[in-house]
């Protein structure tokens, strides 16, 4: 059974290893070299409630985990933010991501939060896809943004307006 749980810092240590996992071998992250532990619970811990990682258990077991981050630091982007998914690869293409992102919909719908955003290489189609199938649509595309293995790389902003009006 798939459960989301607010992550702690008894799960750093497996979620350090998915994410160097794709520093090391993908353009799903424009790190280019494998991180500490220190430098993890900078990307998954916030002093903002708006802000949140959320571990991804299958049969109790870490898969994986999402998180909401900042769009932007400046006080007029606070309802708009990013979101990310990362998956341990032999848990990739089973539906976890589509599950996990409607997890984070559901989530923002309960906070004060008008639209989600994700930044993703253009060169990663699986990513897109998932975006656009949750009805993300593309709204910029930032060319040459990244070099990573030797190649110069675009990424584009998908966008996923929950409530328009929401001030």
């Amino acid at each position: 059974m798939l459960e989301f749980v607010e992550t702690k810092k008894k799960h750093i240590k497996k979620l350090l290893k998915i994410y160097n996992y794709y520093i090391e071998n993908s353009i799903a992250t424009f790190h280019k070299e494998k991180i500490d532990k220190k430098h993890m619970r900078n990307i998954v811990f916030f002093d903002d409630i708006l802000y949140k990682t959320y571990t991804i258990l299958l049969d109790n077991q870490i898969i994986g985990y999402c998180l909401m981050t900042p769009f932007n630091v400046r006080e007029a982007y606070k309802a708009t933010v990013s979101v990310a998914i990362y998956l341990q690869k032999e848990h990739t293409n089973k539906g976890y991501g589509l599950d996990s992102l409607n997890f984070l919909e559901k989530k923002a719908l309960g906070l004060p939060i008008r639209s989600l955003t994700a930044l993703i290489c253009d060169e990663n189609e699986y990513s897109k896809k998932l975006f656009e199938k949750c009805g993300y649509k593309q709204v910029g595309v930032i060319e040459k943004a990244g070099v990573k293995f030797n190649r110069i790389l675009d990424v584009v902003y998908y966008q996923k307006i929950l409530r328009p009006n929401f001030l």
